[in-house]
């Protein structure tokens, strides 16, 4: 019935497959693991080892290339894999022909076949280390889809204001069979068979469809289903030049549910992607059902999965879970930023068009994902997409952040997260506990009624600082997450039976603190306090200033901090340094409105949200900033190393007019001090619409 020539096996009849070949499985059971007996490339195979060579000098000489392919096949990696080949025969050449065709390739390797991540691992395992973070050391943990707690995923925007659907999908490959570029034609139809057997299971309940063959589809049920994004297009050039998209459309097809909610893709980049989706941000509704799909195929199909890099894949940043959990949002402001891939990558996101990878955005709609795969359990996987959600985040929040203009008054709360409590919390250095608990005394406390901690501190008891602070100053301290909510719910009760005058002020400390930043509890007790419409912000950050952009809340909080702050500190006319007399009513060194507000306009956007951060920093470090030359030169190559060149143009700007100033103080260190008439800044604040009204101490 089959005859093996070159190392395939090559069946006849195969026609009948479409109709019956349920029964013709059973009679003849299949197995595409052929092995050839050489694994090294010989004399006759001479021709491989110069296209391999040739591709490496393509690589190495082109400028533009910066694949990950590039990085880690040096010449030493090159010259130990050029004549190894599979059981199947691939080569080196089919693991790199992709990038070296598309040298614009962020990856650039593909697997031929399962054999191919040991056979080639000097290459693959750097690869995947620096893609995925994932060491050669390091094993892909067990499955866990997440049974039972899609609980732990709320809808992740609720009004449907900006996310428009929800996708998770995970990769399968068949066992026994090679990757798409080693397949036969015959391969293609007997592994779809096999699949639409397995498929026969889904006879009722909301997985019950039909499955469709690409080559037998008519072109309006094909265009149509790929307008409603459901149905994949063939490979494009990367898969085109990795020989992905042999034999199309033989053998390629999709199932859908009724509700088209459900859906398998048969031989497209893997053997089996396993989708489930649906409009809007019900995320646990989404794995729910795709765990049902996959337990129902796991019932009539084996898949490969290595002990060490989970589920394999065609590509390797699939590896692992193979989970990609996406929303398509809507997200016009945040993308108009240059930086706005460098933000998702330190989100650990990936960011793609709406018509899948390698395409554009439609209408400000992205397709953002988890983009981790490997080392994490599926259930993971999906966890990463709950934090980060960029425009809602930023929308949800602007109202009670924005609506909020009162003067600073009496009671101060000090939010922290994570051990370094109080190592940001005294913003003037650490020292040890009598010294911190003075500077806290001295600079915080007077007016302080109330603090909340959470976390650990590494240097010192926390608790007994607490305690002490507590003692000395009779404070209502706050210990843990759970009596968080409820500590929130007291300040807004007794917030709103103050005064209409009365303001809180909300002094968030170590503000851009990754763990305070993804705190749910915190910014849910954020927003129930500012819902009170009586707050005054004031935001302390013992980070660079300028920090490299990082998450956008972080950036955003930043932002907003910076409108309330309003310079209360910046513009006092207390000051015992002669250095850092603010400029009097000499007409040659004080600075009309119109000329500040003609440079403030001229500035690109860039360097109008450095000059805010500039102000934030100014306006909160006890009466006026001074930055040590050390701590100016690495903010500066910070952001210099992770943004645009603006920095230096804007101090030379500000420099020149008279923004700030640049002095030596009495070590001989370069230092910097702002240098703006207070009722001048007062008038250009106010002809931006940052009001802010001077508070009346006694």
């Amino acid at each position: 019935m089959s005859s093996l020539i070159n190392g395939k096996t090559v069946f006849g009849s195969l026609a009948a497959l479409a109709t019956g070949a349920g029964a013709y499985f059973v009679a003849y059971p299949y197995n595409r693991e052929v092995y050839m007996t050489n694994k090294q490339i010989n004399e006759n195979d001479a021709f491989t080892v110069k296209k391999i060579e040739e591709a490496y000098k393509k690589l190495q000489e082109s400028e533009k290339c910066n694949s990950l392919l590039k990085k880690h096949l040096t010449k030493d990696v090159l010259n130990k894999l050029k004549y190894r080949k599979t059981k199947l025969g691939a080569s080196l050449y089919d693991v790199i022909r992709s990038g070296v065709f598309n040298l614009d390739a962020g990856v650039g390797i593909y697997a031929p076949d399962v054999e191919s991540y040991e056979t080639f691992k000097d290459l693959f395992d750097p690869v995947i280390e620096e893609y995925h973070g994932f060491g050669p050391n390091e094993k892909q943990p067990p499955v866990d889809l997440g049974e039972g707690k899609t609980s732990d995923f709320p809808p992740l925007d609720p009004k449907g204001k900006y996310i428009k659907s929800t996708r998770i999908r995970c990769g399968r490959s068949l066992e026994g069979y090679p990757f798409n570029p080693l397949l036969t034609g015959d391969d293609y139809l007997i592994m779809e068979q096999k699949i639409k057997n397995a498929l026969e299971t889904f006879k009722e309940g909301d997985l019950k469809g039909k499955y469709y063959g690409l080559a037998r589809m008519t072109p309006a049920d094909q265009k149509q289903l790929i307008a409603d994004h459901f149905l994949f297009k063939e490979g494009d050039r990367h898969l085109q030049h990795a020989n992905s998209c042999q034999y199309w459309p033989l053998g390629r097809g999709i199932y859908h549910n009724n509700d088209k909610t459900f859906l398998i893709w048969v031989n497209e980049e893997d053997h089996m992607r396993i989708i489930s989706m649906q409009n809007g941000s019900d995320v646990g509704a989404v794995l729910e059902r795709l765990n049902r799909g996959i337990r129902k195929m796991e019932e009539k199909l084996k898949f490969s999965r290595d002990p060490r890099l989970g589920w394999l894949t065609h590509c390797c940043t699939n590896l692992g879970s193979s989970v990609r959990a996406s929303v398509h949002i809507k997200l016009p402001k945040v993308s108009a930023r240059k930086d706005f891939k460098e933000i998702c990558e330190r989100l650990n996101l990936q960011v793609r068009g709406i018509h899948g990878e390698h395409s554009e955005s439609e209408g400000g709609i992205y397709d953002i994902s988890n983009k981790a795969r490997l080392g994490l359990t599926e259930y993971q996987a999906v966890k990463q997409i709950m934090a980060p959600e960029l425009q809602q985040y930023h929308e949800t929040n602007k109202e009670c952040f924005y609506n909020t203009n009162f003067p600073y008054e009496e009671l101060s709360i000090i939010f922290n997260s994570g051990s370094s409590i109080f190592r940001n919390v005294v913003i003037y250095g650490i020292g040890d506990k009598k010294e911190i608990l003075e500077s806290l005394k001295e600079n915080y406390l007077s007016t302080m009624k109330s603090i909340y901690f959470e976390g650990n501190s590494i240097r010192f008891g926390t608790r007994e600082l607490l305690d002490a602070i507590n003692e000395e100053c009779n404070l209502n301290i706050v210990y843990s997450k759970s009596d968080f909510i409820q500590y929130a719910n007291m300040i807004k009760e007794t917030i709103n039976k103050k005064p209409k005058k009365f303001s809180l002020a909300l002094l968030i400390n170590n503000c851009d603190n990754d763990e305070l930043i993804y705190d749910t509890i915190f910014h849910d007790c954020l927003t129930l306090i500012c819902s009170t419409k009586k707050i005054f912000f004031i935001a302390t950050c013992t980070r660079p200033l300028f920090p490299a952009p990082g998450s956008i809340a972080r950036e955003d909080l930043r932002c907003y901090f910076f409108k309330f702050s309003t310079f209360k500190y910046l513009i006092s006319d207390d000051n015992e340094d002669d250095n850092m007399d603010l400029y009097d009513d000499d007409d040659e060194v004080t600075h009309k409105v119109e000329s500040i507000k003609a440079v403030y306009d001229s500035l690109t956007p860039n360097t109008k949200h450095l000059f805010s951060l500039m102000m934030q920093q100014f306006a909160i470090n006890n009466y006026k900033s001074i930055l040590s030359d050390d701590v100016f030169l690495q903010a500066k190559n910070e952001f210099l190393a992770n943004s645009v060149p603006a920095m230096q143009e804007m101090m030379t700007e500000f420099l020149d007019h008279k923004f700030i100033e640049k002095y030596h103080d009495n070590s001989g260190r370069t230092k910097y001090t702002l240098r703006i008439k207070k009722t001048v800044l007062n008038d250009f604040m106010e002809s931006e619409g940052i009001v802010f009204d001077d508070c009346n101490e006694e």
